[in-house]
């Protein structure tokens, strides 16, 4: 039995030695706070393993008692480090940190200040077996708080880290059941079966701390199986999405159950939210903040409590728990190939969408096609065929009266064929400008002049001095679209009020309508963009001119939107840069 035990106590010396070096070489790679608790605990541990196998059995010898005293008082340390690596995920009450700590101080000392140590075979004395019941609780206390916490955080968990969580707990459990039937015989010389027992144990354990702290790629491989099935699942879904929306709706709930996270969403990169899963307001709020200010990179970035993970579009966010940086480690990293595949996706969906977007346009433009365009056109050549056909018959007022109504409708006509041409122009990104520096008090008053006597009541308020940079006729058109829109669409009072603000010239045209239903607002500048017949009178025009308005703005450097009036009516603002000397300091 004695051999058994000899190989037993070499092979236990050779495992803990080396998990003490693997847990000092990982600590060295990763450098954070769990890796160092953890290297601590089964450095030591291997450090007493190592002592302990050639300390002579002779503790009545003075330097060999106060060697074991010491290895006792170093012993004494492991499940406080243990404890300490748990709290660095799962923080406890802080009473519990500090009992912790100072009963890891008094058995810690009590082993240096021990009177004697009986040698085996020799009957314990009451003070050595009061000691050895303070440090069975202090371990047992301990050990069973770390194996308790981690094999109740591991619920919910991916596979693969619930594993590694509940692997460390077992190994716990392990050791301080080693050390309590230890602790609790008295063997003598000769090795006993107890002995055997409690070798076996600690060789035992030292596999499931293994496996909870580094555990080999054949066994991640082997966890990974259903954690592998949800991967396969969301990229399934990816690729069948046709929509942003679907494009959130597959992959989120999946990748938060992959990563053992709170809650996941896509934010673009201007701070729009894609979607979200499991997120409440204050939450996706604080996500598009960041998103906003964050720079891109081509790795997964851990940011406290949330991996970001770089998007064509934006950020794919996940928010964690505390154990992810540790036991997620590789489940962090497959959020990599989510992402490319989550990009396509996304890319797919807005092509769809222009496709979509496209043939709404379409069948927008035909119905314009159909009645504003052929409308004029009928009016132009039904008159000009009957001038033609019955010229002699029809007298000089009812003349001059077809004529004015060609000459209306063809101007008309014109206007629509520009808008479409300037439409397609902007789409196409090859609007032409002829920037200048514009007067903005003296080009309002001219306009509102050039439109005519009945919007002589206009009421213009403009900074003075205020300058924009812009082609003039591009203002010019720009101004008249919002002050022609106010008189047809909305009621006086009509206004403009330009100032400078944020190195901007803002002009803004207000009325005293019923302003813009709230549905058509988020569509507003877009093409052909035109609420409900039944409701509003809003539908007299072809829906390009706003879209002509934002497009000639942003050409020249600004924008266009649209904002309720106070107490009521509606505003529309342009925002155009100021001559750069305006601007300099």
């Amino acid at each position: 039995m004695r051999g058994v035990f000899e190989v037993l106590r070499d092979v236990q010396l050779v495992v803990l030695g080396g998990l003490g070096v693997l847990a000092l070489r990982l600590w060295y790679v990763r450098r954070d706070a769990a890796q160092g608790w953890l290297a601590a605990t089964f450095g030591l541990l291997g450090a007493v393993a190592v002592v302990g196998r050639f300390l002579p059995a002779t503790p009545h010898v003075a330097w060999v008692a106060g060697a074991t005293r010491v290895l006792l008082a170093v012993l004494v340390l492991f499940p406080y480090f243990l404890f300490r690596f748990m709290a660095t995920f799962d923080p406890p009450p802080r009473w519990v940190s500090r009992t912790a700590a100072v009963a890891t101080a008094v058995v810690s000392g009590w082993s240096l200040v021990l009177p004697e140590i009986p040698a085996p075979g020799e009957p314990r004395t009451p003070g050595f077996t009061v000691y050895v019941a303070a440090l069975l609780l202090h371990w047992t206390v301990l050990s069973a708080l770390v194996a308790f916490r981690l094999w109740l955080a591991g619920s919910g968990q991916p596979t693969v880290a619930r594993r590694r969580m509940r692997t460390l707990a077992l190994g716990s459990v392990g050791v301080a059941l080693a050390l309590l039937i230890s602790g609790t015989s008295n063997p003598g010389t000769e090795v006993q079966p107890i002995q055997i027992v409690t070798q076996a144990l600690v060789l035992l354990s030292a596999p499931l701390f293994l496996l909870g702290f580094a555990p080999p790629a054949a066994i991640l491989t082997y966890w990974r199986r259903r954690d592998e099935q949800a991967l396969r699942d969301a990229e399934i879904g990816l690729m069948k999405a046709l929509e942003p929306a679907d494009v959130a709706e597959s992959l989120l709930p999946r990748v938060t159950r992959l990563i053992g996270g709170r809650g996941a969403a896509i934010v673009a990169t201007d701070g729009s939210l894609v979607g979200a899963y499991a997120l409440d307001e204050a939450q996706c709020a604080a996500l598009r903040a960041q998103a906003v200010a964050r720079d891109h990179s081509d790795v997964v970035v851990a940011s406290g409590s949330t991996l970001w993970v770089p998007l064509g579009v934006g950020w794919l966010t996940v928010l964690t728990t505390p154990f992810t940086p540790f036991f997620g480690r590789e489940e962090s990293r497959t959020l990599l190939a989510l992402g490319v595949l989550t990009d396509l996706a996304l890319s797919r969906a807005a092509l769809f969408e222009r496709e979509r977007h496209n043939t709404e346009t379409m069948r927008d433009f035909v119905a314009i096609a159909s009645h504003d365009l052929r409308t004029p056109t009928a009016v132009v050549t039904g008159y000009a065929s009957l001038l033609q056909s019955r010229w002699e018959e029809i007298n000089d007022a009812q003349k001059q009266d077809m004529v004015d109504a060609i000459g209306r409708q063809g101007a008309h006509l014109a206007r629509l064929i520009e808008d479409l041409l300037t439409v397609s122009q902007i789409e196409a990104d090859a609007i032409h400008t002829q920037p200048a520096v514009v007067d903005v008090g003296a080009a309002v008053a001219e306009i509102i002049g050039d439109l005519g006597a009945e919007y002589a009541t206009v009421e213009v308020d403009v900074e003075p001095g205020l300058r924009a940079y812009v082609d003039p006729q591009h203002f010019t058109r720009i101004l008249a679209n919002y002050v022609k829109n106010a008189f047809v669409y909305g009621s006086p009072p009509v206004s403009v009020a330009a100032r400078a603000r944020n190195a901007r010239a803002v002009i803004t045209v207000l009325d005293g309508g019923v302003g813009i239903d709230a549905e058509l607002r988020p569509r507003l500048f877009e093409k052909f963009a035109r609420a409900d017949r039944k409701t509003s009178k809003a539908t007299q025009g072809t829906g390009l001119g706003l879209s002509i308005v934002r497009g000639l703005a942003r050409a020249a450097g600004g924008d266009a939107w649209y904002e309720p009036n106070t107490p009521a009516g509606s505003a529309f603002a342009v925002a155009l840069p100021l001559p750069k000397e305006a601007v300099e300091p």
